[in-house]
């Protein structure tokens, strides 16, 4: 989910640059506690339940805002989901 968007949105950003489509550096992060990213691409998001403290649930915070995947995250841990790679999902629109 995350990876998958990622690719998405730096193919988009760089789809006019010759020789781009196999790197990137494009980092999807908000950058205040209210801030959005607004995707070029996608208006929704399948991922698992990251680790907390990661650059994918940067990328999460950056679509949804903080405060839901918090809020998230608290009702997975109280609902023992399952985490990482085989672990439960979600699905965000945005």
């Amino acid at each position: 989910g995350t990876t998958s968007f990622r690719c998405l949105e730096a193919y988009w950003r760089d789809r006019n640059e010759p020789d781009q489509w196999h790197a990137t550096d494009i980092f999807i992060r908000p950058r205040t506690r209210s801030d959005r990213h607004k995707p070029a691409l996608a208006c929704g998001l399948v991922t698992n339940f990251h680790q907390p403290g990661s650059t994918l649930i940067m990328l999460l915070s950056a679509l949804i805002g903080l405060d839901a995947v918090n809020a998230t995250y608290q009702e997975a841990l109280a609902k023992n989901y399952r985490f990482l790679s085989y672990g439960d999902s979600s699905l965000y629109w945005f």
